[in-house]
């Protein structure tokens, strides 16, 4: 495919080590594609216009080295990029509760973990599958299982926190002018597994904590960003809240005729080469790792929904 056919992508990725790989990687695009902001590609695909085969960079969850690798880099290469942070954390908070669980499962192992949330072990036999069944959990009860882990087992979870920017970092990084900064939720819950009244409240509180910071915000990722994790509902609520574009993790390039509360990224992983990522935006990807998550996601809602059957 011609780059000039390519439709605008979003490139998608979280923690970055590697200085070198990202200057690198980045180099290698910007010699052949154009990177945007990404509110700039919203607004023009809100207005129905064609934006043009650009690349727009994100990252998610708000970790320390969007100041210490992302920012420096992108500012030698002046290339714009968006930050999505959750709230509870950047401002001191615990740290998503993907990082808690995986901390417990390193201290006592799948089997003793699953113990904390009554999981078979014989379902869950990698950290991996055990994190995708608690997508399917109720947030209270993941946390409540974390909390008694916790608790019981002397482990700390604080010390993850430096992993993470906090408000001065964000401050920082927010003075760029090539930064964006969006929200990521108050504490990355999976949204459609909240009731009605802690949706509203965990949409408000994630913007609330990073307003004096950034004053008006009007880009959000979904918390794991897969088609069952929002819905019109939380869409309804984000557009409320003057969100004008939304990113997903469906994993493709942005067609015309796509929600703008519905746009699709493109996961990079440290090491892709630019040649690698240009071959997944030129092309349909499947993504394997999604795949298993979904697979474990419905095996463990058949099971809940079996559960509560049998408690009838």
């Amino acid at each position: 495919m011609s780059p000039r056919r390519r439709r605008p992508a979003i490139l998608s990725l979280h923690d970055v080590v590697d200085r070198g790989w990202f200057h690198r990687v980045l180099q290698e695009l910007s010699e052949r594609s154009r990177f945007v902001d990404l509110g700039s590609l919203v607004a023009a695909h809100v207005r129905g216009e064609d934006p043009g085969p650009f690349l727009a960079l994100t990252f998610d969850d708000g970790y320390k080295s969007i100041r210490t690798v992302v920012e420096p880099v992108c500012t030698e290469l002046a290339i714009p990029f968006t930050t999505f942070v959750c709230g509870d954390v950047v401002t001191g908070g615990g740290v998503p509760w993907f990082d808690r669980v995986g901390l417990v499962l390193e201290r006592l192992g799948i089997a003793r973990a699953a113990h904390y949330w009554r999981l078979n072990p014989h379902f869950v036999k990698s950290g991996r599958a055990l994190i995708n069944a608690l997508k399917q959990y109720p947030f209270d009860e993941v946390l409540a299982g974390l909390d008694l882990a916790e608790a019981n087992e002397g482990i700390d979870s604080d010390a993850l926190r430096s992993r993470y920017m906090d408000i001065d970092d964000l401050r920082e990084v927010a003075r760029n002018p090539l930064a964006t900064v969006g929200s990521h939720s108050h504490r990355h819950p999976i949204l459609t597994n909240l009731p009605h009244a802690q949706l509203d409240a965990e949409i408000k509180a994630g913007l609330r904590a990073i307003q004096s910071v950034c004053p008006r915000v009007t880009l959000f990722a979904y918390p794991n960003g897969q088609p069952e994790d929002f819905d019109p509902h939380v869409m309804k609520l984000l557009q409320e809240q003057g969100i004008l574009g939304a990113v997903t993790t469906i994993q493709r390039s942005v067609r015309p005729d796509d929600d703008p509360l519905q746009l699709p990224r493109l996961g990079v992983s440290e090491g892709d080469s630019g040649d690698w990522i240009e071959l997944k935006w030129a092309l349909p990807w499947p993504a394997l790792g999604t795949m298993r998550e979904r697979s474990v996601r419905r095996k463990f809602r058949q099971l809940r929904r079996e559960a509560s059957r049998s408690m009838k």
